[in-house]
């Protein structure tokens, strides 16, 4: 996990920068900018990914991911967009709107709902347990379902350098960090360090067109990114998992 966020940290840097300097944003689209080159499509693609990979058993990886690194990412970037679209209201009044909308995800409600019961061992009815069974089984094709209809009327519009910029970046420059984090700074179990490489390199999750449309900040550039990196993901997922042989 760690590598994973110093991966993202170092990106997120460098999307800063380059979103400062050269194209010249202003300071919300400049953390949007940011915010699109870490923020993953985990829930859609990951866990999914993770169940036809590597069994549903080694899927915790990908949970802690899910809820952890994108739930931190949106909340900075909701009090980020907070601070500046209300400077004068207090800081708990943003801190707890911004907890209170997270709470509502379902991603997390679900994961926490998930540690909590397998922490406890708290048994359920046969009935309950087998309808999860059946809808776990085809989880992974439902929300590859979910994830195609979440990109119809997506469109490849707006500032096209700034685009592949981004999506470059998520898909590339992300996993890129991360691989060299966990090569040369952290020392991780193979199984680990595979997983913090691989979920890098997903494509920017379609959440984040719903915070950029809360928010009316970029909104025809993060739906084009979306897009964009999802299909340059295909071709960077292929390869990681041939290289790392799964």
């Amino acid at each position: 996990m760690a590598a994973f966020l110093l991966g993202s940290l170092a990106t997120v840097i460098v999307a800063l920068l380059v979103a400062k300097f050269v194209f010249r944003l202003d300071l919300a689209q400049t953390t949007f900018h940011g915010f699109l080159a870490i923020y993953a499509n985990s829930g859609y693609m990951g866990i999914p990914l993770f169940i036809v990979a590597f069994g549903v058993d080694k899927i915790f990886a990908a949970i802690i991911i899910t809820t952890v690194g994108p739930m931190m990412f949106i909340a900075v970037v909701m009090l980020a967009m907070e601070l500046m679209r209300s400077p004068d209201k207090p800081m708990l009044g943003r801190i707890w709107s911004v907890a209170l909308m997270l709470m509502k995800s379902p991603m997390l409600v679900a994961s926490v709902l998930g540690v909590v019961f397998s922490a406890y061992s708290i048994p359920l009815p046969i009935s309950i347990r087998n309808l999860l069974d059946l809808l776990a089984s085809s989880s992974g094709l439902v929300a590859l379902f979910a994830l195609g209809l979440s990109l119809i009327g997506h469109l490849l519009l707006g500032d096209l350098a700034e685009i592949c910029w981004i999506s470059n970046l998520k898909v590339i420059v992300q996993p890129v960090f991360t691989f060299i984090c966990i090569t040369y700074i952290f020392e991780m179990d193979p199984f680990w360090a595979q997983s913090a490489v691989i979920l890098a390199a997903l494509p920017i999750g379609s959440t984040a067109l719903a915070v950029a449309q809360q928010y009316d900040v970029v909104v025809r550039r993060t739906s084009a990114t979306v897009v964009l990196s999802s299909i340059l993901s295909i071709a960077i997922l292929s390869a990681l998992l041939m290289y790392y042989e799964v």
